[in-house]
């Protein structure tokens, strides 16, 4: 008595009801096999977080950054930063330049995983109670040449007019 003998397609006489039971009873095989395996896991960006962030606070861009933390998935990437502006002698420059500095490491993130999210910056002035917030679209940075000083005032002005403040 083989297995042959307990499945009731493949016992019949017919070939065609014979075919027909295997292809089933391999579905039937496949989909409890795809039940039982792992589902996939979302795609690991730390290699790329690590990197914006240590970008976002390399001395040599002096964006004027406490700290950094980026989050990257494919829905948004979120740069959230503690800035000291507010004493600095040109705070608002030092802010666009903080802007603009953000925007050309999300654009580098777009250009080595096209399938990361829009932009989403926070940003909270050391020992101050409200967070800005400001974003910008995937689209948007895709349209734009950045290594034009144009474009990219342009961008970062309209970046900063999506500027929202709201409670720490």
């Amino acid at each position: 008595m083989g297995i042959t003998d307990k499945l009731p397609l493949l016992n019949n006489k017919s070939k065609i009801v014979k075919m027909v039971g295997y292809v089933l009873y391999a579905f039937v095989i496949l989909m409890i096999i795809g039940a039982m395996a792992p589902a996939p896991s979302a795609k690991d960006y730390s290699t790329q977080e690590n990197v914006a962030e240590n970008l976002l606070l390399d001395l040599d861009f002096d964006l004027g950054l406490d700290s950094a933390e980026v989050s990257i998935d494919t829905q948004e990437v979120t740069f959230n930063c503690i800035t000291n502006h507010k004493d600095a002698p040109d705070a608002l420059g030092q802010f666009g330049h903080f802007v603009t500095g953000a925007l050309v490491v999300y654009s580098s993130l777009v250009d080595s995983t096209p399938e990361v999210g829009d932009l989403m910056i926070v940003a909270q002035e050391a020992n101050q109670p409200t967070v800005t917030t400001m974003t910008c679209s995937k689209s948007r940075i895709k349209e734009v040449d950045t290594t034009s000083e144009d474009a990219m005032s342009e961008l970062m002005a309209q970046v900063i007019l999506t500027m929202k403040k709201v409670p720490a």
